[in-house]
């Protein structure tokens, strides 16, 4: 997780002329509509560009363009030198990139967060000091600013790089169809917090999150948490609503929730299991992504998830070990398999869906595989990122013209991708 040092932390507070926002409940505070000042439009569909990991609150992983006719590296821009772990946050409404790295050792730099001009030039950087909290914890605002939570708390930076308001205590971030951020915290759990300052909105008593799964929200503001082995349902207000188990105990959830556009949720298991719940609580239906004839024991771990605009949702799942195979199925609403294909590259835990439904998947050697949503076929490859030995690649986010932008882990470098 990316962590900010207390030293570090006081330095920013000091020089940026922010100040820690207590935890402060306002109780059961209704959010029905937007905090004043803030856009209610869900933030996928306003003015800004790619808001958060998969796009948008149900972390769908739809995009509002696709890639062109044979895609290829546009532009490349390192971090800073002698460092890895880079990862694309998000893109904000004026085109800006949004890119966090981290540090793996204490030798290496600082971490630091990356603002970058749609044609790869540098805005701004901010040296965070330690590595940025849960991947995929960063939320692009209306104001093209950025909220990301580090090991000192959730931070949000204005479009210039200064630092507006820190709310310690905070484990990482998202947001609701209607802007507001969700939080979490170890001893109070997920909370709901107001964009402009970082002020606590209301605390649901649900517990924190495990594995590094982030909540999904449905459009009516409903906040699905994976917990374990269940999933929870917590009201647009912070009350508490249903849970329900998934699978045979121990099961573990390791991808989503992700909702899809009639209100059901998803969720992925430790077994290579995919489940469909409704909003009832009630569960819907159950197939499996593990590899075809795989016999072995080995949990399955990771995998992406994504749903496309017809409703066909994408799972893929791989085992513990990143060079292994992968399996990717598609699955209709009602839980049938639509097709099922063994990937010979690993995949990373996001996946994009294009406005013409191709998928588009990093994988773990610097390759970005294009497969057709219909049949799952393999359409094409992108080398991206150094060649030789593991090239991870992170989350990728695509803007409407079609261009795509990922990092690469390893490398500590941000490439755009288009076609032509």
């Amino acid at each position: 997780m990316l962590r900010l040092s207390a030293p570090v932390l006081a330095c920013l507070l000091a020089a940026c002329g922010g100040g820690t926002i207590n935890h402060q409940s306002r109780g059961d505070a209704g959010l029905d509509s937007a905090p004043p000042g803030v856009d209610a439009a869900p933030p996928g569909e306003s003015s800004i560009i790619w808001p958060m990991f998969q796009r948008d609150p149900q972390h769908s992983g739809r995009a509002a363009g696709h890639l062109g006719p044979s895609p290829s590296v546009k532009w490349t821009v390192a971090g800073d030198p002698n460092n890895w772990g880079m990862d694309v946050a998000g893109v904000a409404g004026d085109g800006t990139v949004y890119v966090v790295q981290s540090a793996a050792n204490a030798t290496d730099p600082p971490p630091a967060l990356f603002a970058f001009g749609p044609d790869g030039t540098t805005k701004w950087r901010v040296t965070l000091g330690t590595s940025p909290g849960g991947a995929n914890s960063e939320v692009v605002s209306p104001d093209n600013g950025i909220t990301l939570s580090t090991a000192g708390g959730c931070i949000h930076f204005d479009a210039t790089g200064r630092m507006q308001w820190h709310l310690a205590g905070c484990d990482f971030v998202t947001a609701m169809p209607n802007g507001t951020l969700l939080v979490d915290s170890p001893s109070r759990g997920v909370g709901a917090a107001d964009p402009r300052n970082g002020t606590i909105l209301w605390w649901s008593g649900a517990p924190a999150l495990e594995n590094g799964t982030l909540p999904a929200v449905a459009p009516d503001g409903t906040v699905y948490v994976a917990d374990g082995g269940a999933i929870t349902a917590i009201r647009e207000n912070g009350s508490m609503g249903w849970q329900v188990p998934l699978g045979s105990a121990p099961s573990s959830i390791t991808t989503g929730p992700v909702v899809s556009g009639d209100g059901t949720i998803y969720a992925g298991t430790i077994d290579g299991s995919l489940y469909a719940v409704s909003p009832t609580g009630s569960q819907r239906w159950m197939g499996t992504a593990r590899l075809a004839g795989d016999t072995s024991s080995n949990p399955v771990y990771y995998g992406a998830l994504a749903v496309g605009a017809d409703g066909t949702v994408y799972f893929e799942s791989q085992e513990e070990n990143p060079t292994s195979d992968a399996e990717l199925v598609a699955f209709s609403p009602e839980g049938m398999t639509r097709w099922s294909t063994r990937l010979m590259r690993s995949g990373w835990p996001s996946m994009i869906v294009g406005s013409d439904g191709a998928l588009v998947l990093p994988t773990y050697d610097g390759t970005l595989l294009l497969i057709s949503g219909s049949t799952g076929l393999l359409a094409g490859t992108v080398a991206v990122g150094a060649s030789g030995g593991a090239q991870p690649l992170g989350n990728a986010a695509m803007t409407p013209d079609g261009t795509l932008y990922v990092a690469a882990v390893n490398d500590g470098r941000v490439y755009a991708v288009a076609g032509h």
